[in-house]
């Protein structure tokens, strides 16, 4: 396997590969990122709304995403939207729902006693409530790498030209094993490495906590 590894970053198609997979990966995560934190910051700070999409959520995470993959290909296209479009969806909950747990688990008795030194919902919302959900948000980024990670494999078997996903499916079809586990290796080795990084900076924010 080692040697299929060598080999293949030794060849000029991998760099094509990886960069396909790359930018699937950042437009699908970023994507998930954005409306994730947005949401689930807005849904946790107010309850009505939050009892009110909590059915819709649960109800949209429990259906298997990777099999809306054909429908996105049928009305997106086989190219790069119909990709970016299923790692979002498959990435999004993580985040949406620590997001929103991170704001309903604020302190109270803080919020309160800000109110009382007349804070407004503004100055709460900047002050306390989000940098008291930061650890929940980037647990929940965390979360979302290997989810975002399977999208991009899925997304490449339902047709693609160039990707890592693409690269391990025609390694299996020809019964390449060291490739497959090469491609495996490059997958694992991307959701180690930014893994890695979100842990630190959770620790980071996170130390204030017991």
């Amino acid at each position: 396997m080692i040697g299929a590894f060598l080999n293949l970053f030794s060849s000029s198609e991998i760099w094509a590969d990886l960069a396909a997979s790359g930018k699937e990966l950042l437009y699908g995560y970023s994507l998930a990122a954005v409306v994730g934190i947005a949401s689930g910051l807005v849904i946790g700070w107010y309850p009505r709304l939050g009892y009110f999409f909590e059915p819709f959520i649960s109800f949209l995470y429990a259906i298997p995403r990777v099999a809306l993959g054909p429908l996105l290909v049928v009305w997106l296209g086989i190219g790069l939207h119909s990709k970016v479009a299923l790692v979002f969806l498959i990435a999004v909950f993580p985040v949406l729902v620590n997001t929103s747990s991170g704001v309903r688990s604020l302190d109270q008795h803080l919020i309160r006693m800000a109110r009382c030194f007349g804070a407004g919902d503004l100055n709460i919302f900047r002050t306390i409530a989000l940098p008291g959900s930061v650890p929940f948000i980037l647990g929940g980024l965390r979360l979302a790498i290997g989810q975002a990670l399977i999208g991009v494999f899925v997304a490449e078997l339902l047709g693609a030209q160039h990707g890592v996903g693409a690269l391990i499916q025609n390694a299996g079809e020809q019964f390449q094993t060291d490739l497959v586990f090469a491609g495996l290796l490059i997958f694992a080795a991307t959701g180690m490495l930014l893994t890695t990084i979100l842990r630190g900076l959770e620790r980071r924010f996170d130390g204030w906590r017991v």
